[in-house]
């Protein structure tokens, strides 16, 4: 077995991540999805607003990642379009956007 496939093999197969530095992770193995938080979340957006993930990654499990919980989210989009769907698999170079409830009075 070669060297490359032994290290892809020892990769986790669920989420793995870590801020992007500007520099994408290579290999099948990894993903970058732009991040946009809003509202009082902006605080857990992660730097440059990317982050690099194990292919196959969900919505649930980049927000749990991020630590925002459910209930803090409304509305999230994906690529533009609305995703009520928290079990999707992010693909590479998606754009995951996050709303919280707003309240007001």
């Amino acid at each position: 077995m070669e060297k490359s496939q032994r290290q892809k093999s020892a990769m986790p197969t669920r989420l793995l991540w870590e801020p992007s530095n500007g520099e994408p992770v290579r290999g099948s193995w990894a993903m970058q999805i732009t991040v946009k938080l809003m509202g009082f979340l902006k605080e857990k957006t992660p730097p440059g607003n990317t982050i690099t993930l194990v292919d196959p990654t969900t919505v649930e499990e980049l927000l749990n990642a991020l630590d925002v919980p459910s209930e803090l989210v409304q509305v999230t989009t994906i690529n533009g379009s609305f995703e009520q769907d928290r079990s999707r698999q992010l693909a590479d170079g998606d754009e995951l956007s996050v709303i919280p409830p707003v309240g007001g009075g």
